[in-house]
């Protein structure tokens, strides 16, 4: 075979797996659900457009400290409304790589519990099915506030003829970030997957690049909304959104990691349910209370303001090699039976920036910056 025919083949195989591998800014829209007027679903003692707005900016913050060539742009930093259309054409006009829209959720027993992602349905036409798609059992209750926007129908109808459907490249790369996130929420960070789900989802359905629409959680479970509202939720939340970010536009998938993500299951919710927790002590519910039991730190840590995360394991592991000498503060935290490692006590974000940098060189190249909670 031609030389230059198996070189044109390898790097079109290359580009069409990884997407990403070529250089350039690559451009990530993250989007807060609901704000403004439009409150989205209201727990015991937090509001959904709260949560995500802080979830939002600790996603934004992580990619900007942790990934060099990557922008930013967030669909709101404040407590305002944004129009459905309006957070999509943000994505469309700033021609972005990726959008993730991040939600909370709701249901009638409070005992259900955990996360699911969303991507749209493949092959849907838009342009006449705005009543299918207002009417949708799974995305009903976030495409109900277009209802309240003037001459909505018409409106929608119009952008719908302008808007291609989610097809080809566009959906396969949606459901592989679909797979990315739930992963990395589900066997990184501990959190319940109930899924990977196709949904009628207008925010994801009017953007014009691979989407994903993330339910972090449900603020119909007290358990879980504490957990949800809590600074250590947050960046745990946060991070594994960040890391499948990294992992999707670096190009580092595998089939085995795909196939982990596991499908909506069928099964009864559990009564009993322990809530992860970033940073702070294993958080069991019992009797309708907390019950906090603080795991032994490897070592008192200093005061500081930042840490660098190193690594999640399932069980403790020996710290023995010669690269945990780099390591000045280790601790060693149990969250829902997962080792979390850090380096701890950093006073400032540039001091552990720094140390993330030496650190990645020298044994642990997913190392990032957290915010000490």
């Amino acid at each position: 075979m031609n030389r230059k025919i198996i070189i044109f083949i390898l790097l079109t195989f290359i580009f069409t797996q990884y997407p990403f591998a070529q250089s350039g800014q690559r451009v990530v829209v993250i989007d807060a659900g609901h704000g403004g007027k439009d409150p989205g679903t209201i727990g015991k003692s937090s509001k959904e457009k709260n949560i995500t707005l802080k979830v939002a900016k600790k996603v934004g913050s992580y990619i900007t400290a942790n990934m060099p060539g990557t922008k930013v742009i967030y669909t709101r930093t404040t407590d305002v409304f944004i129009p459905l259309e309006k957070r999509a054409e943000i994505a469309n006009r700033n021609k972005a790589d990726l959008f993730i829209s991040i939600h909370g959720n709701s249901s009638n027993s409070k005992s259900v519990y955990g996360t699911e992602i969303y991507h749209f349905p493949q092959a849907y036409t838009l342009k006449t099915d705005l009543q299918d798609v207002m009417e949708d059992s799974l995305a009903k209750k976030e495409n109900r506030v277009v209802t309240g926007e003037k001459n909505y129908r018409e409106r929608y109808l119009q952008l719908y003829k302008m808007t291609r459907a989610k097809n080809g490249k566009d959906y396969e790369q949606s459901v592989r970030l679909a797979k990315i996130m739930d992963y990395e929420l589900n066997k990184k960070a501990g959190r319940r997957s109930r899924g990977i789900r196709s949904a009628k989802y207008l925010v994801i359905g009017l953007t014009e690049m691979p989407a994903v629409l993330i339910e972090i959680g449900y603020l119909s479970n007290p358990n879980e909304e504490r957990f949800m509202a809590s600074e250590e939720g947050q960046s745990l939340i946060a991070s594994s959104i960040y890391r499948g970010v990294k992992t999707y536009l670096n190009g580092k998938i595998t089939e085995p990691l795909l196939a982990e993500a596991k499908p909506q299951s069928s099964a009864k919710e559990p009564t009993s349910r322990p809530v992860a927790s970033a940073a702070k002590p294993e958080t069991k519910a019992k009797s309708g209370t907390m019950s906090v039991t603080k795991p032994a730190p490897e070592k008192t840590a200093p005061a500081g303001k930042y840490k660098v995360q190193l690594g999640v394991f399932s069980k403790k592991i020996p710290v023995t090699e010669s690269k945990w000498k780099q390591v000045k503060n280790l601790k060693i935290e149990n969250v829902d039976n997962k080792y979390y490692y850090f380096d701890f006590g950093f006073p400032t974000k540039e001091e552990a920036e720094k140390a993330k940098n030496m650190l990645r060189k020298n044994g642990f190249p997913d190392a990032f910056v957290l915010p000490k909670t």
